[in-house]
């Protein structure tokens, strides 16, 4: 037998064992892959349909990996260079490759696979140069979506005045996003997700000295939005000094409707106590169950009326805005409603100890000031 022959074999035969073993560690990885965010699941998605549509027009050569260095160049010098997203959206790209490599494609990889090498480097340089350049070049109005422009009240009751009186068909989701998202500081996604099962009459968080001091709150229940909110919260809002701003009066009207038309919503219990309730699963918005549904009607609504918001459904931001601005309260205290981390001392109490439906808070929200001293809704 030739040596060298022998010799070869058997580092083929070790290089075959090296790879199922690679192989086999990445298959036991992808039977519970760690958390991720949606937006780097996109950004990998992207890649993967680049890499094939690639291969398919022979520009690269196949293979069993998507991630390697010669791909990863191209698609960063041809792709990613190019694109007019923002510095920091094509630095996510990066991360949401590593992710991959590190947790999918490399598990198990004593190498690993490392993305930002030199040739990315220098196509991120050459992306946010270009990037710099057509920001700079663009003619822009300078008081354009200043941190100072606010959305008026008026402005927002003209709106729901609107979709009221000419009896628009999405009225019952546009009204409780509208006033729900900003009164409560939540994203529409969120609203989106919240189901009837979620609403929670309170009794003890409601103003002291009112005739009937309960108020509404909702389960902001574990995942609702994102998969890193890892445990319950409770959102809630006090009804509102204005009726055509208050959450909770839409709410009863939706409720209203949707009882008196739907015939099949009940509230009967299953009839084996292992099922779900049916109208566990029943949403708070009826109809919107996409951001573009939502993003559509708003767009509409506000040229219709001649307003101009920036941000469209985010009336999270027209939210924290009015309370920062107009109510008069501290960044900790707004923090309480939106849920955003304040990285201060008592953080952990704040999250685990305290109320999260603090009265100032829900004052301010129904139009009063922190030193108003009556609580009246007509």
């Amino acid at each position: 037998m030739n040596p060298a022959a022998g010799a070869g074999a058997a580092a083929a035969s070790q290089a075959s064992v090296a790879e199922l073993a690679r192989r086999e560690a990445v298959r036991l990885h992808r039977r519970a892959p760690k958390k991720q965010d949606t937006t780097y699941l996109a950004e990998q998605q992207r890649y993967c349909f680049w890499v094939n549509d690639m291969r398919r027009q022979n520009l690269i050569p196949p293979g069993d990996r998507f991630l390697t260095r010669e791909n990863v160049d191209l698609y960063f010098t041809r792709v990613i260079a190019g694109k007019t997203f923002k510095p920091e959206s094509a630095r996510r790209v990066v991360s949401a490759l590593q992710w991959y490599a590190d947790q999918i494609e490399y598990a198990g990889d004593p190498q690993g696979f490392q993305v930002d090498q030199k040739v990315v480097k220098e196509a991120l340089e050459i992306h946010t140069r270009m990037y710099i350049e057509r920001e700079c070049s663009k003619v822009k109005d300078p008081h354009l979506n200043l941190p100072t422009n606010m959305m008026t009240e008026d402005e927002k009751i003209k709106i729901l005045d609107t979709v009221l009186s000419e009896n628009h068909s999405n009225w019952q989701d546009f009204c409780l996003s509208f006033t729900g998202c900003e009164q409560m500081m939540t994203r529409n996604a969120s609203m989106r997700n919240f189901r009837l099962v979620d609403l929670k009459m309170n009794d003890t968080h409601g103003p002291d000295g009112f005739p009937d001091p309960r108020m509404m709150s909702i389960i902001y229940g574990r995942f609702t939005h994102k998969e890193k909110q890892k445990r319950t919260r409770v959102i809630g809002t006090w009804r509102h000094k204005n009726y055509l701003q208050c959450f909770t009066g839409y709410l009863a009207m939706s409720l209203f409707v949707r009882l008196h038309s739907n015939t099949r919503l009940h509230f009967l219990k299953p009839q084996s106590a292992q099922d779900v309730p049916e109208w566990w699963k029943v949403k708070l918005l009826p109809s919107w169950t996409m951001q573009a549904a939502a993003h559509k009607a708003y767009d509409r609504i506000l040229k219709h009326c001649n307003v101009h918001w920036e941000k469209v459904t985010h009336m999270r931001k027209a939210g924290t805005e009015y309370a920062s601005a107009k109510g008069g309260l501290t960044p900790l205290e707004v923090s309480t409603m939106t849920k955003h981390s304040m990285r201060q001392e008592g953080e952990v109490m704040m999250g685990v100890t305290f109320s999260e439906l603090f009265p100032r808070v829900l004052k301010v929200m129904a139009g009063f000031t922190v030193t108003d001293t009556v609580y009246d809704v007509a």
